[in-house]
Formats: C-alpha cells, structure tokens, sequence
C-alpha cells in the first residue's frame, strides 16, 4: 500500500514490539512445540487518529528454541520481511503510522502479555512533535478524583516547542553518553530511569552539542542557568508537560476521567518500550506512566492569577517529576499530579523526555 502511494521509502520501522509472549491466560498454547521456530503475526495499520488504514499478515521466524511461550521473541538479525498492506490511500497517511498486533498464531493480542504496538515514523521528522502555543487550565478542579491541594487550577499561556514523541531510550543514551545508562532494566528502546536530574540536563547538553546546536543550559556543578534564547534540547517546562500531556483535554487523563493498564503502563511489574501504547492526540507516546519525567522547574505552590510561559520558583530543594511510572497507581499517572525529586537523587523509574525551542 505504501508502495502505490509513492511515498514508501519516507518510512522505517523503529522499535520491536514483542517482548514476552508468554500466555496471560493460562492454558494458552501459543506454539505447536517448543521446538517451533515461526510465528504468524495478524497486523492493522493505524494512522494518528487511531483509524485502521490497512491489514495484513507476516511469518516471522524466532531466534533459537524456547518453551511453549515463555521466552522473548526476537527477529534474526540476518533476516528482514515485509508486511504488504493493499489498498492504503494516501490522504489517510500521517506524519507517524501505528501497526497494531492483532493476533500471534490466531491468538488474540489481547491475551497475551505483549502491548502489540510497532511504530513507523518517517525519520527525524517525527522526532519531536511541534507543540503548538495556547492556554489552558492547568492543575485540577475539586472534584478529581485523587487529586492534590497544590493542583489549584488556574490559566496558562504557553508559546509553541517542540517535544519528543518518546521518552529518551538506552539506545538514545548510550550514543550521546558513550555508557550504558544508570538503571537495571536493559534494552535498547527501553527509556532510560534511575537517571539524576543534573545528568538530564548534561544529556541535553551533549546532545545539542552533537547536532550543533547551541546548548540550553550553563552547568557549573550543582548550579544550572538556562538560556531560553538557545536552540538545543531541554527539558520541558511543568507548564509545557502538563500542556503537551493533555493535547486539549480537560479530563483527569489524556484518555478521559479514567485510564486503564491497557492504555498506559502503571500499576505493573516491569518497563515498556518506549512508545508500547497509543499516543495521545497530539502524538506523545507514554505522558502517562512508564518513566517519570524530569521537569525544569524547582518544586513550589503555583503563582496566583494567569501566567504566560511560567518556569517554577527561583529556590527549592525539589524537582519537577510528572507523568508516574510503572511503579505507580492510576492518582499518579494524571495529567495534572505534581511529583518531586531530588536533583541529585537516583531513584527507579525516573527518566526524561526532550524538548527545543
């Protein structure tokens, strides 16, 4: 389908989904023997409305021999398929494409422990997503539920960025950073966690070096100053989270007034690939759960009245986490719930996700 549209080569694969498939319901044989060596995969194309643009299917082989469904699956370095949609027309594609793993071997996905989401994004484009300005209402009326007395809602202004779609991987660390990352989770498109604050903001720093761009931030020690006129990468204001994270919705969640584990990863017993589940309407994969996300802005009670591109109290001993993790409950994970943490702390499940003026 691609193909018909002119416009394949535009695409690449980025990330494997499948990273457990042992049976979620017992009793389910997900393989004739444990000597099986392939697998069939029910495949739909989504594009970033969530609408099924295409359908397909694909026969992968696993690497080496494993018991009937309970060891990771992984495609042979050496080999490369291809999913054949048919029929895709081009004014339903988007700037990023979701396939969905409907079914393994006739099993449905929705038994199984894997989130059955691949994305297919068209290169740095799709990097970072521009954020267009607006105001909104930021913190959470009275009546959430969960909700915290320093969420008092008031109006904000905030001009237009550019923020990742994912929360930065091992893979994003280890090229910048030259080591492996800190936590004790390992994988290539796993976020990186256990990250401080202070090394956030060195990653940042590096990397916008790397790029040539002018670096956001002077760091001397613990003393960090940025410059909000420089182009390279940051970490995004609390403001500009919690207006990313909400895409236009006023809800509890990007997802509405309640949220489940099957649309963000909380309440769980591990770390997702960064971008496992649906992106929000805006295209941000994980604003809610998987890693907390470090934020610029020193920990304090909001200002009264309405701001425009506000950047926390000027003192305090606490950082800005937002977003929950894995380790988290449902209260955690909304949009307008306010963590901390010490710059200097290094803690499970703290990562970060990238933004540019």
């Amino acid at each position: 389908g691609l193909e018909q549209t002119g416009q394949r080569n535009k695409w690449g694969f980025d990330g494997w989904p499948l990273h457990d498939l042992k049976p979620a319901v017992p009793g389910t044989t997900l393989f004739a023997d444990k000597n099986s060596t392939s697998f069939t995969l029910e495949v739909l194309l989504q594009n970033d409305k969530q609408k099924q643009i295409g359908k397909g299917t694909i026969t992968l082989e696993a690497r080496g021999k494993f018991l009937n469904g309970n060891k990771t699956i992984s495609p042979p370095a050496e080999r490369f398929d291809t999913i054949r949609f048919q029929n895709v027309k081009a004014d339903e594609l988007s700037q990023v494409l979701t396939i969905v793993i409907s079914a393994v071997n006739r099993i449905p996905s929705k038994t199984l422990n894997s989130t059955g989401y691949m994305r297919i994004a068209p290169g740095e484009v799709s990097a970072m997503v521009k954020i267009n300005g607006g105001t909104f209402t930021m913190g959470s009326p009275k009546n959430e539920a969960g909700r915290n007395d320093d969420e008092v809602q008031h109006q904000v202004t905030v001009s237009a960025f550019y923020m990742g779609r994912y929360e930065v991987t091992q893979r994003e660390w280890r090229e910048v950073m030259g080591n492996n990352h800190p936590g004790n989770w390992k994988g290539d498109n796993l976020p990186v966690e256990q990250v401080r604050w202070y090394e956030a903001v060195e990653y940042c720093n590096k990397r916008s070096q790397q790029e040539g761009l002018m670096p956001a931030y002077t760091i001397n020690g613990e003393n960090v100053s940025w410059n909000r006129n420089a182009n390279g990468y940051r970490l995004p204001t609390e403001a500009e989270w919690e207006y990313a994270c909400r895409a236009g919705t006023t809800s509890s969640y990007n997802t509405g007034n309640n949220i489940t584990t099957s649309q963000a990863n909380y309440s769980s017993r591990r770390i997702f690939d960064a971008g496992s589940f649906a992106a929000n309407a805006w295209g941000l994969y994980d604003m809610h759960g998987n890693v907390w996300e470090w934020c610029w802005d020193l920990k304090g009670d909001y200002a009264s009245g309405s701001q425009s591109d506000p950047i926390g109290h000027s003192t305090g001993a606490f950082r800005v986490i937002r977003g929950g993790s894995w380790l988290d409950n449902a209260q955690h994970v909304r949009s307008a719930y306010r963590g901390n943490g010490a710059p200097a702390g290094r803690a499970s499940g703290m990562g970060f996700r990238l933004v540019r003026n």
